[in-house]
């Protein structure tokens, strides 16, 4: 009985000294005092001086924020959270000063990742997580909204975006959430989206926004348009670890999910372990299509392979499995049928590549036309050849 009292009081201790290690996190100004903010850096900040730390901003409708539970993930991964407390609903207008005076102050005083930042916010806080990485977007990789669209804040292109909602959310339309989902998926961002079904307007569940930062840092660390060849030369040996533990793992499906990750690194393919990374994804999607019990879907799955950029860059003995496969699937009559759907879809495909091409290039050249013609009518308003060209641009 003592021994189980005295365990309770060591266990209710250390709670109560993290709770007040968390309530005690002091409240910084930046250089300029009008605005504040908190920060926790991990234990191996101290111990590796030269090395830049990713970043993950968080902010709140209350001008409160909290780690949101955060902190065992930030020290495990190595990363800095820093607690923006002066972006609130109703200081909208002052965000863009609020962000600029905190990233003024903690890139002078801490040593943060120039490109691994991200940022995270339920509600209001949300709108603030976008409204950075609207605002320093060549130096943002990730946005993580909860519970809110980011108000048509669009972040840039290769900022990967999370919408985390309730289905059940009237305070912030789900609506809106799947609106700003859909345009920065045809945007081209990559982007994630989870609605829970019978939740209201509340934040998201930890785990999920773990799950969203693990991708995000996993998959911007090496595809960002900030890395430049130092940095390659840096990162270099921890791609040659991961794809060593990528080589390792049993289970198809995550295997292909880690594979897929590390074939978007722009200079990946440069590497002498790329061949054998490409050969392990054909053979990782072999052994998925052999646990796979809807026969015709296994077969959709070796197809889109079959027409990837990757199969291109299989070995024959790798490319001559995979079509024996198909071939093996193919005498199902079911799968015949969908076979000569899915011909004449790609041939399709193909021609509609084509006329993206070509509207470009129409578009390109309709641009330089137009300019060409309005520099005429600016510099010779009073000449024959402007009268013929504004003509032209009304035929345009």
């Amino acid at each position: 009985m003592r021994i189980l009292c005295f365990s309770l009081i060591i266990y209710l201790l250390a709670v109560s000294v993290e709770a007040k290690k968390k309530r005690n996190s002091p409240i910084l100004p930046c250089l300029n005092p009008q605005y504040t903010y908190s920060i926790l850096l991990p234990p191996s900040y101290a111990k590796m001086k030269n090395k830049k730390f990713p970043t993950l901003f968080i902010s709140s409708p209350s001008g409160k924020p909290s780690y949101m539970g955060l902190e065992n993930w930030a020290e495990k991964n190595e990363v800095i959270i820093i607690l923006n407390r002066t972006t609130q609903n109703g200081f909208e207008k002052d965000y863009s000063n609020a962000w600029h005076a905190l990233m003024k102050t903690v890139e002078s005083k801490y040593r943060i990742h120039p490109f691994l930042r991200f940022s995270t916010g339920f509600s209001g806080g949300g709108e603030a997580s976008a409204h950075v990485a609207v605002d320093f977007s060549d130096k943002w990789s990730g946005v993580i909204l909860q519970a809110h669209s980011g108000n048509n804040r669009n972040p840039p292109k290769h900022c990967a975006v999370a919408f985390l909602a309730g289905e059940q959310d009237f305070v912030h339309s789900i609506g809106a959430v799947r609106s700003a989902y859909s345009r920065m998926q045809a945007k081209g961002n990559p982007v994630h989206i989870k609605i829970y079904p019978s939740r209201g307007h509340r934040s998201a569940l930890k785990e999920d926004v773990i799950n969203e930062l693990d991708w995000m840092l996993n998959l911007k660390r090496y595809n960002h348009p900030a890395i430049d060849s130092a940095y390659i030369k840096d990162i270099t040996p921890e791609i040659e670890d991961k794809i060593s533990e990528v080589l390792k793992i049993e289970d198809c499906k995550q295997k292909l999910i880690e594979i897929d990750i590390l074939t978007k690194i722009p200079w990946i393919a440069s590497m002498k372990e790329y061949p054998l990374l490409t050969k392990e994804y054909a053979k990782a999607t072999i052994e998925c299509v052999d646990q796979e019990t809807i026969p015709l879907q296994g077969w959709i799955t070796l197809i889109e392979l079959s027409n990837s950029q990757l199969y291109k860059k299989l070995d024959r003995k790798t490319q001559a499995s995979i079509s024996l496969k198909i071939r093996t699937l193919e005498k199902n009559k079911n799968i015949l049928k969908e076979k000569a759907a899915m011909t004449k879809y790609y041939r399709a495909y193909k021609w509609q590549q084509k006329y993206n091409k070509a509207k470009k290039k129409l578009k390109r050249e309709y641009a330089r036309i137009e300019k060409e013609y309005n520099s005429i009518l600016d510099r010779y308003p009073e000449s024959v050849a402007a009268g013929k060209a504004q003509k032209a641009l009304d035929d345009l």
